[in-house]
């Protein structure tokens, strides 16, 4: 297995033990009455359900050291 892949797979379990627990029933029952006339459950849910593939997306993707690539790593097309 890479080395990538390898450091990635416990990040990803963290990430997974996390959504079971997020999405589990006494932690759900927090979310009652309304928010701007959203119902606070949905709120809940889908706030958590998109932190939740915030996470697994930062666990899974190796780490940059810049914000752009050296024009040295980037392929042009061959003509």
């Amino acid at each position: 297995m890479p080395k990538g892949i390898q450091k990635s797979v416990p990040k990803l379990a963290i990430v997974g033990s996390l959504a079971l627990l997020a999405f589990n029933y006494p932690i759900l029952s927090l979310f009652r009455g309304h928010l701007f006339s959203v119902p606070a459950l949905y709120v809940g849910l889908f706030g958590a359900w998109l932190l939740i593939i915030v996470l697994a997306r930062l666990a899974a993707e190796p780490r940059r050291r810049g914000l752009f690539r050296k024009s040295s790593e980037v392929e042009l097309p061959k003509p």
